[in-house]
């Protein structure tokens, strides 16, 4: 359970980092051109699915803190 919770933290991230990078990208597009309406639609299309990913990984951030922890001895050991 909590490899899965990792791996899915990992891609949720993934996925709002690149989604936050191409909100921007549009965004400064956006003003370059003076367009807002490529401003208003990069929110509604991009930033919206952007925001809920990053809440996704924000909550599974928070379920992976409260796994235990592996201990020193087990990591030595795993070398």
């Amino acid at each position: 359970m909590k490899e899965l919770v990792k791996k899915l933290f990992t891609l949720f991230v993934v996925i709002f980092m690149i989604g936050g990078t191409l909100l921007v990208v549009a965004q400064l597009l956006g003003m370059i051109l003076r367009n807002g309406q490529l401003m208003i639609h990069a929110t509604n299309y991009i930033g919206v699915p952007t925001f809920v990913c990053s809440a996704i990984a924000g909550v599974l951030g928070f379920i992976y803190s409260y796994f235990p922890k592996e201990a020193e001895t087990e990591k030595s050991e795993a070398k």
